[in-house]
């Protein structure tokens, strides 16, 4: 029974998945299948600058996105690009979403090659800045992996939604220096990660903001077969390129602020306006006076005064129960 239960909610997660995302997913688990068994070699299909410049081995540019280094690797960024876009599909739809992938990550590969043979011919005379170079830039070694893709999702996806972010559940950053700051701290934590695919990949969703407006009311879907269409798990979405929160809608999101201090960082002691104290602090504020009296507690169904702790019921009896004032006696029990 517990089986069959199990079984029933893979289906069902299954089968909520959009059709571009169900696609991506299968291919890239089934890829790294064939990586284990030693079927498929990285090697002939990662992306690598000198191979496409030189031999012009184009495939390059896709196929390296399903190749994977390990388990935790594929793991990761199937979960980020699962999260990512599942969202974005629902919204722009699934022929819309295919183009713009495929739009995005051309426009992210050209910026790589770019890069790459830029700083191969620069004439850099200092070995640590030719190593960070090389490095972060490289001719002729192999990028694989997703994760260009998902900082190309992520930075559409803040531009559509502008609410904090949380950085690991350490704290929360503004939408709009997110991908910069993941892209910073995965860098130092992780140095083998690819610079180049990762800043690209960013740079690129900011070519969606530069588009939009070119692209805005574009009927993607027209090219797409009706047997396709009919399909339970394509999304038609809105059918075209609308980000909300780009240069030619002002009233709509842009990201959120630039930079805004997280509220353990915040000066202020206290959250809330009015009298208050802090724990384990003084006053905040000054002090009401002690001969004022405390204000009826009308809303409670009660009223009483500073003189007096003893709770005396009226007939609003808004909210049964037992009351006390503020100040006034011991609390409640």
């Amino acid at each position: 029974m517990n089986t069959e239960s199990m079984g029933s909610q893979i289906k069902n997660w299954w089968n909520a998945f959009p059709i571009f995302c169900k696609a991506i997913f299968a291919t890239t688990v089934a890829v790294y299948i064939l990586q284990c068994v030693e079927v498929v070699h990285f090697w002939f299909w990662c992306f690598k600058v000198d191979s496409i410049m030189r031999q012009y081995e184009v495939w390059r540019i896709v196929t390296c996105m399903f190749l994977h280094g390990g388990g935790l690797h594929i793991l990761f960024n199937l979960l980020a690009f699962v999260s990512l876009g599942r969202s974005l599909e629902c919204r722009f739809g699934t022929a819309t979403m295919f183009s713009l992938s495929v739009v995005l990550r051309l426009i992210s590969a050209a910026m790589e090659l770019a890069a790459a043979s830029a700083v191969r011919s620069l004439p850099v005379t200092i070995p640590a800045l030719d190593h960070f170079l090389a490095r972060s830039f490289p001719y002729s070694a192999c990028g694989i992996g997703l994760s260009g893709l998902i900082f190309t999702y992520i930075v559409i996806d803040v531009h559509m939604n502008d609410a904090v972010r949380s950085i690991f559940g350490f704290c929360s950053v503004p939408a709009k220096t997110y991908p910069w700051l993941l892209l910073v701290i995965l860098q130092l934590l992780m140095p083998g990660l690819s610079l180049s695919a990762h800043l690209f990949g960013l740079l690129s969703g900011y070519a969606a903001m530069v588009l939009e407006p070119r692209l805005e009311g574009v009927r993607f879907d027209r090219w797409v077969p009706a047997a396709i269409k009919a399909l339970p798990s394509y999304k038609t979405g809105s059918g075209s390129l609308t980000i909300s929160g780009v240069l030619n809608n002002p009233n709509a999101s842009s990201g959120g602020s630039w930079f805004q201090w997280p509220r353990f960082w915040s000066s202020s002691q206290s959250q809330f306006s009015g009298q208050g104290r802090v724990l384990g602090g003084g006053p905040v504020g000054p002090s009401p006076p002690a001969a004022l009296p405390m204000p009826p507690l009308q809303s409670q169904g009660y009223s009483s005064t500073a003189s007096s702790s003893s709770p005396v019921k009226t007939t609003s009896g808004k909210f049964p129960g037992q009351g006390r004032t503020l100040g006034g006696g011991s609390g409640l029990v």
